[in-house]
């Protein structure tokens, strides 16, 4: 039964490119990190500006992107 659930399910894309798992180089797609002291990392490593009390727990960044390597330019 789950097997038809998640068959049907779409693939994370991420953030940033909107990449997923079934493009080609793309080996993998993490989520943001729960935490907020830990996503805000990710989000200053990657130029994301960051609000508090705004969770991006709920998005994904794939692996193809480079942390940091963003314009200064905030999304």
């Amino acid at each position: 039964f789950y097997k038809f659930l998640l068959a049907d399910m779409p693939f994370p894309r991420c953030l940033v490119c909107g990449s997923s798992v079934n493009d080609a180089g793309v080996d993998h797609v993490h989520r943001f990190p729960r935490k907020e002291q830990k996503s805000k990392i990710w989000q200053d490593a990657m130029g994301i500006k960051y609000i508090p009390g705004v969770s991006l727990k709920n998005y994904s960044i794939c692996s193809v992107t480079k942390l940091g390597s963003s314009s200064s330019s905030t999304y």
